[in-house]
């Protein structure tokens, strides 16, 4: 039986669509997952799987991550994101990554219902983003190479970005300095930069954008 996967870190908000959506996918197995790492082994394991709705910011997958991942793993695999993010960049941004289609949480279920018909028929559906195609291409080269950071290079540039010196990240991980220099090498590295305030400037940028 084909398979509808719901990626989202708000089991609520996962209930409720799936119970909104219940006539539509009354022809799918409706599986679920909460963060980036249960989607990829979702994926993984479940090789029915017609549909991605996948939430844009969920944990491990923030700032496009996610969108980059499941793209780069299965680029075959239809994708429409799910987000209460309305910004027409951040809608640009991931249809450029070739999304099927772009879901705001705000919409009506019987627009939701709409969409994923679409969506399901092969077709793209999403709100109007032409006029921000232009601001594109300098974001999604950032996003790739923010993808590229582990979990816990992202907590410790998340750290850099409030202000902490190296021992208070260590501290706030529970791991040695040279751990978090290391990190902060390998995020150098990956980002292609040579300051901290270099690589926070690019995370701030995706923050901004999505």
């Amino acid at each position: 039986m084909a398979a509808v996967l719901i990626a989202d870190d708000h089991p609520l908000f996962r209930e409720a669509l799936i119970g909104a959506l219940a006539p539509l996918l009354a022809d799918f197995t409706i599986l679920q997952a909460s963060n980036l790492p249960t989607t990829l082994d979702v994926l993984a394991k479940h090789k029915n799987i017609q549909l991605l709705l996948l939430d844009l910011n969920m944990p491990g997958g923030e700032h496009f991550a996610g969108v980059i991942s499941v793209r780069q793993n299965y680029p075959h695999l239809p994708v429409a994101i799910i987000s209460a993010d309305e910004s027409p960049t951040s809608i640009a941004t991931v249809m450029a990554m070739g999304v099927r289609g772009y879901i705001t949480k705000s919409m009506a279920t019987a627009d939701i219902g709409m969409a994923l018909r679409t969506i399901l028929a092969g077709q793209t559906w999403a709100p109007d983003y032409a006029e921000h195609m232009d601001d594109v291409d300098d974001i999604m080269q950032t996003a790739r190479k923010m993808s590229e950071l582990t979990p816990k290079q992202v907590q410790v540039l998340q750290l850099l970005s409030q202000g902490f010196l190296n021992k208070q990240i260590a501290d706030q991980m529970f791991v040695t300095e040279a751990t978090v220099k290391a990190h902060i090498s390998a995020i150098f590295r990956k980002l292609e930069v040579s300051t901290r305030t270099q690589a926070v400037v690019m995370m701030q940028k995706l923050q901004q954008a999505g």
